[in-house]
């Protein structure tokens, strides 16, 4: 038999919240809301959001090709 494994949907896992919680972070930091920051700190909170959801993106598309390959 094959095992069944249970496929989370994208807006329920641990990924996701992280994620949007780093981008929002990231964001609130950019634009001086959060606090008062240097250039440096803008960049790094921008990048660190940027990288947030391009690693998002790529675990959820790997998880959807290996689901497709072993259906």
């Amino acid at each position: 038999m094959v095992d069944e494994k249970k496929k989370t949907p994208g807006i329920k896992s641990s990924e996701f919240w992280l994620t949007l919680l780093s981008i929002v972070v990231g964001g609130l930091i950019s634009s001086d809301l959060l606090v008062e920051s240097s250039a440096a700190a803008k960049v790094v909170a921008i990048a660190g959001s940027i990288l947030g959801a391009l690693g998002y993106t790529a675990s959820r598309t790997a998880v959807k090709i290996n689901t497709v390959r072993y259906d």
